[in-house]
């Protein structure tokens, strides 16, 4: 196997999230850049210096489309997502290249993020559902009780801080999460979390957030995906909700304010090669 260096990549990526984007435009599927991507598409208008990796978000309904009518569209690429694989580690879904492998997580503790399971250089495909409103706080803080049991199967990923939600205190040791993770297995987790996340009714919804990853309450309007505009990453046009600032403000505050110098870094570490 030979090794893909960081620029090889972030082609690859690339190339993926453009056959995404056309796969998309000709079946109707509305989609949007997300997170570090779409700030990198504002600010820079490409990757983030120093980011490594592409992330899409798509309204609950276009998710469940996509990933039912992906699969096969491009020989080179195959589609990872729980509603599709039993062994799938993540509650969002991946368009992976499979010409390439791709080992991501810690060498020295040897913990394999993606548990595994056979994945190669991808884009991350997250759904966006809706989120209950302030009066369900007990809703609230089982998304957040959820998370960190998902996080418990990297123990040194669990943050205690994120377990307070509006006057909601629950504090617990990261050793008794993680035993009443595994007692209650990975997959267990999982799919209670995707059933949560789908829980709010969508329909009647104003409010949405990226729940089945990392619900911080950095909620924003559902009428965003209302309108998509154009815009530029890397030398390649996609897609992005027209109102952006408000999405961005949301997860990140002053976002076209670069962070310390100390905070630029990335935040993966990864291995990856052609087969």
């Amino acid at each position: 196997m030979r090794n893909i260096d960081i620029d090889e990549l972030k082609d690859i990526q690339c190339d993926i999230l453009n056959k995404v984007h056309i796969f998309c435009i000709n079946n109707g599927i509305k989609y949007s850049l997300a997170y570090g991507t779409l700030l990198g598409a504002i600010r820079h208008k490409g990757y983030i210096p120093w980011d490594d990796d592409i992330d899409i978000m798509m309204l609950r309904p276009d998710y469940e489309k996509f990933v039912k009518s992906f699969s096969g569209a491009y020989p080179e690429l195959s589609i990872c997502a729980p509603e599709l694989n039993l062994d799938y580690y993540a509650p969002y879904a991946n368009v992976w290249d499979n010409r390439t492998k791709l080992y991501e997580g810690s060498i020295e503790t040897k913990y394999d993020r993606h548990r595994g399971f056979d994945i190669g250089v991808k884009i991350d495909i997250f759904p966006i559902d809706a989120v209950p409103d302030g009066s369900k706080r007990w809703l609230q803080f089982r998304y957040n009780f959820l998370e960190q049991l998902k996080r418990s199967f990297n123990p040194s990923s669990i943050d205690l801080d994120n377990m307070q939600r509006k006057g909601v205190i629950f504090k617990l040791g990261k050793n008794m999460i993680s035993t009443i993770g595994h007692i209650i297995g990975y997959k267990s987790v999982q799919k209670k979390i995707i059933r949560m996340a789908k829980s709010s009714n969508f329909n009647k919804a104003k409010r949405v957030d990226m729940v089945v990853f990392d619900y911080r309450q950095r909620d924003f309007s559902k009428s965003s995906f209302d309108t998509l505009v154009n815009i530029q990453f890397e030398k390649y046009i996609f897609k992005s909700i027209s109102n952006y600032d408000e999405f961005l403000s949301a997860s990140y505050g002053n976002y076209m304010k670069l962070p310390p110098l100390e905070q630029q870094v990335a935040h993966h570490h990864f291995q990856a090669y052609w087969k």
